[in-house]
């Protein structure tokens, strides 16, 4: 039987091979509309201090005209300790923001049609704003309202001898970024993301942290 597509032309679809004749369809990214898709890369400077869940990425979204879809975050790790112990990331969904953190490297995000993370340079410029990563120590915390848990995690071990002998790569805390198939995280006006860094004691370190999102009027 003919399956008929109700659409703009109201095309016949076809189906694809003789045993199953399931329908031919091509995936392609959520339509965003007006606004765009973007991503954004960015490092620590070189940190010296033992952190429990201190702060090193929040990525704020003020917007009360679109929301920001977040498709994945990744971190990798680089660095040194003298003691052998477990470290956890953590990625925390900060809800009812009434504050901003402080301290690190402010990213700008928004900026011109041709300077905002866009994916394509015809979509609009981010309205991510603001975006912070840790420079030599962590970033003080916002004002918000926290979830008792993570939307992610990650744990390891760190060897503590010699210098710069634990790297781990690539660590994904949420979702993906070439597959976006699954609910991303769908941030509202005023909430916001923090990963988080608890090392063992006397780490010298730098993290890099990867994320992607779409800004779209309505999801």
């Amino acid at each position: 039987m003919a399956i008929q597509i109700i659409g703009y032309s109201g095309v016949i679809g076809d189906v694809d091979g003789t045993v199953y004749r399931a329908l031919k369809v091509t995936q392609r990214p959520t339509e965003y509309g007006m606004r765009g898709t973007y991503r954004l890369s960015v490092a620590t400077s070189t940190i010296n201090a033992t952190l429990s869940n201190g702060s090193l990425f929040q990525f704020y979204w003020p917007s009360t005209i679109a929301n920001a879809l977040i498709w994945g975050l990744w971190v990798n790790y680089s660095g040194s300790s003298s003691t052998s112990d477990f470290q956890l990331f953590r990625l925390m969904f900060e809800r009812l923001v009434t504050g901003y953190g402080s301290g690190g490297s402010l990213i700008t995000v928004p900026g011109t049609t041709k300077g905002s993370q866009q994916l394509r340079t015809s979509m609009r410029p981010s309205l991510a704003s603001p975006v912070r990563v840790a420079t030599t120590a962590a970033l003080t915390n916002g004002a918000w309202a926290e979830d008792a848990n993570p939307h992610g995690s990650f744990t390891f071990v760190v060897n503590g001898t010699g210098i710069n002998t634990n790297y781990i790569p690539q660590i994904r805390l949420f979702g993906s970024m070439s597959r976006r198939n699954k609910c991303p995280i769908v941030m509202g006006a005023n909430e916001a993301l923090n990963v988080t860094l608890t090392t063992a004691t006397t780490p010298t370190f730098v993290v890099a942290l990867t994320t992607a999102w779409t800004e779209i009027g309505s999801y």
